[in-house]
């Protein structure tokens, strides 16, 4: 019972999916998915090419995300094993693979967090923004004390 209604779930998502392909492939040519998949420009359908006196349209700005990872060592957690009344804090500074256009928005979050006791206060966060990367931050505080923790960060903006 439980494997024929996984099934039925599967397949309506496929066919969800499947839909959603088909819509896409109606609306972009196969140079236009090709150039998105490599994360090129697409080209500008042939209609507004001869809409704006055959010249090509500009495709505009392009969304560029950016995602990462920080899994800090055994060393680096040793001092969030440790209570104290000041805030601790561990700082990575990231380098985008791809440089933006102007300075994107960074979320951070987390992905693990294994705690030892009584959480008083943690935060991830992001500074120091710029096209080429930024500064994340793990910050504890009071009698928070973490065994375990895996950070993730997502950069989106506008592509160079």
């Amino acid at each position: 019972l439980v494997r024929s209604s996984a099934l039925k779930s599967f397949k309506a998502e496929y066919e969800v999916v499947s839909i959603l392909v088909a819509t896409l492939r109606g609306f972009l040519s196969a140079a236009a998915l090709r150039a998105m998949a490599e994360g090129g420009v697409a080209p500008a359908p042939a209609a507004s090419i001869a809409a704006a006196g055959g010249q090509p349209v500009p495709a505009g700005p392009r969304t560029l995300v950016e995602t990462g990872t920080i899994v800090p060592s055994k060393q680096e957690r040793t001092k969030f094993k440790e209570t104290s009344e000041k805030a601790r804090m561990l700082a990575r500074t990231i380098t985008f693979t791809k440089p933006f256009g102007a300075a994107p928005e960074v979320v951070c979050g987390f992905d693990h967090i294994e705690c030892a006791s009584d959480v008083m206060g943690i935060r991830a966060a992001a500074d120091k923004v710029t096209e080429a990367g930024c500064r994340v931050m793990l910050i504890v505080r009071g009698d928070t004390r973490l065994d375990a923790l895996r950070v993730t960060w997502t950069a989106i903006g506008e592509s160079a």
